[in-house]
């Protein structure tokens, strides 16, 4: 299970980088085309907002939260740039599980304040890292166009299929990050305007895929290709499951290693793939197992990895903040076909894997231009002074969560 899904890893740019008031208008009190916002304006119906319960009794701590204001709302403004409050919640939400404080059980106490400041100043360095980015695409005129608002389409369709269906796409993205279609949309789109802004500034010819150099970059690249079986010790919202359900959780993890290692067949893999489909609680995992980089996936899921041969898999449990792993390395190619831009996203080169290929067409980007286009981020983003709009200037988690 990936940290942070392809879906927001259209932060890796943004996250390599060291005044109006906040006004509610019918649009948030942002000019219509605002860079980002845009984006957020064209939501289709429900898209900004959480996916509807499943069941009469679903509760969920996040929900409430989020219903406390509305998606639009302007919590902050960097340099005139507003971060909008669905934007602001999944980015909160995003820190509260990367610091670790998804157990935090009472924000009103010493260590939950404390936690709560560590929190919420995480969570203005993304919010600002973001507003540089848009920031500095509007300033050097950048918009979206009708290509690219394809693309925006074509990645949330291919993302649809992969999670079976708008639906669940919809759940997974609220249960695993409390973002909204609409912050999906966003985000993504962080990319294509860091695209557009690169191509401003450097020209439009950065590295193109057939390129050698990134040929030759990809095959020296350290990738993992690896399917787990997931058994949860959290619950949809990252929130500790009961001792009950955690030591049920245990007992599933070691009747499948008794499974595993009592299998005498000739087709492990296969036989895997059954018991990935009867036990596994990773509702994302791609069915081509997951393709990956160093840094993109929780520590303890990538030593283990690489730790393994192609055809091993753990024999004992990896625990991470999501639960107990049994992992099978699979073997994967560094090669980038002649044809990649026509590659058949449902092939052995797409999905996550053709993920892999442009996240290093990204770096080699970086090798090029990293200094230059750092400072330039790193000096506008120091001139954005944050104005919190009115009842944002210091939330309380405690009531916010309570």
């Amino acid at each position: 299970m990936k940290k942070i899904t392809a879906a927001v890893a259209a932060l890796v740019f943004a996250l390599a980088l060291a005044a109006c008031s906040a006004g509610n208008g019918a649009n948030g009190g942002y000019e219509p085309g605002t860079p980002g916002l845009e984006v957020l304006d064209k939501a289709g119906e429900g898209d900004r907002s959480p996916p509807a319960a499943t069941d009469a009794g679903e509760t969920d701590v996040y929900k409430t939260a989020f219903a406390k204001h509305k998606p639009d709302d302007i919590v902050v403004t960097f340099g005139g740039y507003p971060i909008t409050w669905d934007v602001w919640f999944y980015l909160m939400s995003d820190a509260i599980a990367q610091l670790g404080f998804t157990s935090v059980a009472d924000w009103s106490d010493a260590d939950g304040k404390a936690a709560a400041e560590q929190v919420l100043a995480e969570t203005e360095r993304t919010a600002l890292q973001l507003a540089a980015v848009f920031k500095a695409a509007e300033e050097n005129g950048v918009k979206l166009t009708e290509g690219q608002w394809a693309e925006l389409a074509k990645i949330r369709a291919e993302y649809e299929t992969q999670f079976g269906g708008e639906e669940s796409l919809r759940r997974d993205m609220w249960d695993y990050y409390h973002a909204t279609m609409a912050v999906f949309n966003y985000l993504n789109s962080s990319t294509l305007y860091q695209l557009g802004l690169i191509e401003a500034k450097y020209g439009a010819d950065v590295v193109d895929i057939e390129d050698g150099v990134l040929r030759e970059y990809f095959a020296s690249r350290e990738i993992f290709k690896a399917k787990h079986i997931l058994l949860k010790t959290v619950d949809d919202s990252r929130l500790p499951l009961t001792d009950e359900e955690i030591a049920l959780a245990q007992t599933r993890t070691a009747e499948v290693l008794a499974l595993l290692a009592a299998y005498s067949g000739t087709d492990f893999g296969a036989y895997f793939d059954e018991l990935l489909a009867e036990y596994n609680e990773d509702t994302g995992e791609p069915a081509e197992g997951y393709v990956f980089t160093p840094g993109q996936m929780v520590t303890e899921f990538e030593d283990a990895t690489r730790n393994l041969g192609a055809g091993e898999y753990t024999a004992e449990a990896v625990e991470t903040i999501f639960g107990y792993h049994i992992i099978l390395r699979l073997p994967h190619t560094n090669e980038i076909p002649d044809d990649f831009d026509a590659v058949d996203p449902d092939s052995e080169y797409g999905g996550t894997y053709r993920e892999t290929v442009l996240d290093a067409h990204y770096q080699v980007f970086w090798e090029a231009h990293y200094e230059d286009y750092d400072a330039y981020l790193t000096e506008l983003q120091n001139g954005l002074a944050a104005e919190y709009g009115k009842g944002f200037e210091k939330l309380d988690l405690a009531k916010l969560f309570g």
